[in-house]
């Protein structure tokens, strides 16, 4: 406070006299100018009396002197009342300006009377602050004791201070640990809910499709049950058929045996003229016996037109009751209608013939069983495809929120994987995160795992493929990450267990040295060419154990075909005896997959 005060003071003390200064020097030089414009007038006026002296000397003695004399006398006049004008106007404004400067020299004089008051006032104002600060510096004397006191209860309380910062430091951590633990279970908690919904939503689609195969079973079992009693009633027939028929050859035999005596009599007529009236009453009694066999046969063969509408009655059943089928089958594929289709059409073209050419009971009952064969073939399909489609649905309600699978330009067909393979392959992506997978086979199970280790990049995808052509189709319509390796080897025919199977060339050497937790097996196809043989896809059972990390998954897709179901068991022995714990699962669907996992990953069997 004082440094302020004495500041103020020698600012005002600076400002005062410097303005009073430049007054007096501004005065001053206005005053110079004054005196040297008086000089000059002076000057120019002493000039004009010793020229009017020079013409007054000279006396004027010629006239033309004189008038020119007088001219320039006048000009000269002219002229310096001109400049006296000019001075007189020069008078009035210096006049002017010294009434200015006298004006601004009294406002200063009043400034300096008013500053000399201000400056006792400051003065006054200047002691009031010194006892003020004598008084606060007393005060601040008091406070610094109190300041000091202060500090020493402010390190107390710093100290306290770091104790409760480090209390509170580790109740932050517990708190953060159990926000993450809470978080943790509220994700869980979360999946359990969507694995409850799923699973509810799979019950409700098993429970629906249990009852529409239960309904079915007892629709097929009614109408195996009409089959049976359609089979008894053609039985019944065939054997009244029979006996009618035997009674058709005995009465053909009397009538033979009829005949032939007719003709004995009728030869022994001309011997015996003389019977010729017994004769002919023989004759009329055998007539009338002859008119009642064939009545009798009449009837026989009305009893049998009879028999026969019955049977095509019967028929005509039996196409209706397989036209019901058909149409109970309506929630099947076209393929699987069109194959129906085509049974029945040959059932029907069978019982036909049956009709035409009567053929015997035997081979209608064979037909039967061969419908009763074809139709549980029908039905095995029917299940087959009802789980594929579970299974898609299962897929795309899986994937939906999925964070990584977003290119889903994916067209399960044919040979190609199924919806029961992309789902098992899915949930082991997503769930078991493998670091080394093995595809066997370029396809639509390369793009699901592309797509994994595009958002996994420590992951190493190894894509196993023999055709160049269908490796640049591939790659041109999808964009396979840097840590995905296309490894090309063609296909060589080995002797395997008195067999010719295909296999890849120098697969052994390519993957010496590397375990893979994930292998997909989808090659070589099962169509690869037109030679059957025992086995197909028996690479990896060269390979095991050595390329299998310590937690494995083996997908095998196609085990339904007999080669691969044959590859499979062996693989299976391999494992067995290399004395590796697995665990196996087979999933249904359009086409079977085999999942075969360490023990350590048993619970993928089960998904």
């Amino acid at each position: 406070m004082n440094k302020a005060l004495n500041a103020i003071k020698q600012f005002l003390k600076r400002l005062l006299p410097a303005t009073k200064a430049d007054l007096e020097k501004r005065y001053i030089a206005l005053e110079a100018q004054h005196k040297v414009q008086a000089q000059t007038c002076d000057k120019m006026a002493d000039a004009q009396k010793e020229t009017l002296k020079l013409v007054a000397a000279l006396g004027l003695s010629l006239e033309n002197a004189e008038k020119t004399q007088s001219t320039r006398n006048e000009k000269l006049l002219q002229t310096l009342e001109k400049m006296q004008d000019s001075l007189n106007a020069n008078n009035s404004i210096r006049e002017k300006q010294w009434l200015s400067l006298e004006r601004i020299w009294n406002a200063l004089n009043h400034q300096d009377e008013a500053r000399e008051k201000q400056w006792s006032s400051v003065e006054r104002i200047w002691d009031v602050l010194k006892k003020q600060d004598e008084i606060r510096e007393k005060q601040w004397n008091s406070v610094e004791r109190i300041w000091n006191v202060l500090k020493s209860q402010d390190e107390i309380r710093e100290k306290q201070w770091n104790s409760v910062e480090r209390i509170w430091n580790v109740l932050k951590s517990q708190d953060e640990i159990r926000e993450k633990q809470w978080n943790s279970v509220g994700r869980i908690w979360d999946v359990l809910k969507k694995q409850d919904e799923i699973h509810e939503k799979q019950w409700n689609s098993v429970g629906r499709i249990w009852d529409t195969l239960k309904r079915q079973d007892e629709t097929r079992e009614k109408q195996w049950n009409s089959v049976e009693r359609i089979w008894d009633v053609l039985k019944n027939q065939d054997e009244i058929r029979e006996k009618q028929w035997n009674s058709v050859e005995r009465v053909w035999s009397v009538l033979k045996r009829q005949e032939e005596t007719m003709e004995k009599r009728w030869n022994s007529v001309g011997r015996l003229g003389g019977l010729l009236e017994s004769g002919a009453r023989i004759q009329m009694e055998q007539q009338a016996k002859f008119a009642e066999i064939i009545r009798s046969q009449t009837q026989t063969l009305e009893h049998a037109k009879k028999a026969k509408t019955e049977i095509h009655e019967q028929l005509q059943a039996v196409k209706s009751d397989q036209s019901k089928v058909l149409s109970n089958l309506k929630l099947c594929t076209a393929e699987q209608q069109a194959r129906f289709a085509e049974i029945i059409r040959s059932q029907k073209q069978n019982l036909e013939q049956t009709e035409k050419n009567g053929t015997s009971n035997m081979e209608i009952r064979q037909q039967l069983l061969a419908m009763k064969s074809n139709q549980s073939k029908m039905l095995l399909d029917i299940k087959h495809y009802t789980i594929e489609s579970v299974f898609a649905h299962i897929f795309h309600d899986t994937t939906r929120t999925s964070s990584w699978f977003h290119d889903r330009n994916i067209s399960p067909s044919r040979f190609a994987a199924n919806y029961t393979l992309l789902y098992l392959l899915y949930r082991i992506l997503d769930e078991m995160r493998p670091q080394q997978i093995l595809d066997i086979g370029m396809g639509e199970t390369s793009r699901l795992i592309s797509q994994y280790v595009r958002n996994v990049p420590d992951a190493k995808h190894v894509l196993l493929e023999e055709d160049r052509l269908w490796i640049d189709v591939f790659s041109s319509k999808f964009s396979l990450p840097n840590n995905t390796e296309i490894l090309q080897l063609p296909y060589e025919t080995i002797d395997f267990m008195n067999d010719r199977v295909p296999v890849f060339k120098g697969l052994k050497e390519a993957l010496a040295g590397r375990r893979f937790n994930l292998i997909t097996i989808d090659a070589p196809s099962p169509s690869q060419d037109e030679i059957e043989t025992q086995f197909r896809r028996i690479d990896l059972i060269q390979l095991v154990p050595d390329c299998l990390a310590e937690d494995f998954i083996i997908l095998q897709h196609d085990v339904d075909h007999p080669m691969i179901k044959n590859s499979s068991a062996l693989l299976l022995e391999t494992l067995t005896k290399a004395g590796i714990d697995y665990a196996k699962a087979t999933y249904l669907g359009r086409r079977e997959t085999l999942v075969i996992a360490s023990r350590s990953l048993a619970h993928f069997c089960t998904v």
